[in-house]
């Protein structure tokens, strides 16, 4: 049986580790041949020849700048699938930061992913093929303090490519959003331990405070952001457009 994305090629941004990672294999493993891009910490270049052979490349480039952007488009110029997990950013509730803060977050997680956007979609129109996933957080729809400044760039992205995704529906190109509450990444092992050390108590207590607060009663698993990313990019997916998808184990509550 041939794979649903034999053919495609697929560039994921922020692919180091963590969800960007299990997307890039959850793509190449359905065919799909992925141009996979990380900024600070390279990838397990012993296990780069093997990747290759599975149909995923690596690249080097800062997806947040323009030279960043220009490098990635001369390595992928014409990709049929393109995932976005944008950075990290350094968090703060609205009274403790700065404009600056907001500056930082707003290009790293609005301008930048839009730039991909805005330079990706016209070309995947004009093939009549294109799917565009970006992963985003729950905290779009329910805000946490501690999150302002990503909490506002993030909103900001996902009303700008809501209204894209509904001008370019009719040429097969769809754009999504993944809506991730807490996820076992590495990124969040390290800012839970650190609360662990401002409260003075273990890490495990932490950990299990906060998943007794998930209906499902534990962490998202980035193979499962994966598994949700491959859907949205089957070409069988076309009439699923301008969606913003939790996957929190039902932590957010509300009914839309």
């Amino acid at each position: 049986m041939t794979p649903p994305l034999s053919g495609k090629r697929a560039l994921v941004l922020g692919a180091a580790h963590g969800v960007g990672l299990a997307c890039a294999n959850e793509l190449a493993a359905h065919g799909a041949s992925v141009t996979a891009v990380y900024r600070a910490r390279p990838p397990d270049f012993a296990q780069a020849e093997v990747d290759r052979q599975a149909g995923l490349e690596w690249i080097c480039a800062d997806q947040t700048t323009e030279r960043g952007f220009e490098t990635i488009m001369s390595a992928c110029p014409d990709p049929d699938v393109l995932v976005i997990v944008p950075p990290r950013v350094p968090l703060g509730s609205g009274l403790d930061i700065n404009l600056d803060a907001y500056r930082v977050a707003h290009e790293s997680n609005c301008i930048a992913p839009l730039r991909f956007v805005l330079g990706m979609a016209p070309r995947m129109r004009a093939q009549r093929f294109g799917r565009i996933v970006a992963i985003s957080g729950a905290s779009t729809k329910a805000p946490i303090p501690s999150h302002a400044a990503v909490n506002a760039a993030r909103v900001a992205l996902l009303a700008a490519i809501s209204g894209i995704a509904r001008e370019i529906a009719s040429s097969n190109v769809t754009i999504n959003a993944v809506l991730l509450g807490p996820t076992d990444t590495p990124g969040l092992v390290e800012r839970w331990q650190a609360r662990a050390q401002e409260r003075g108590i273990p890490y495990e207590q932490l950990f299990d405070e906060s998943c007794a607060r998930i209906p499902s009663g534990r962490l998202g698993r980035p193979q499962e952001c994966a598994a949700l990313c491959m859907l949205l990019c089957s070409p069988a997916m076309g009439h699923l457009t301008a969606q913003n998808i939790l996957l929190d184990g039902g932590a957010t509550p509300g009914l839309f």
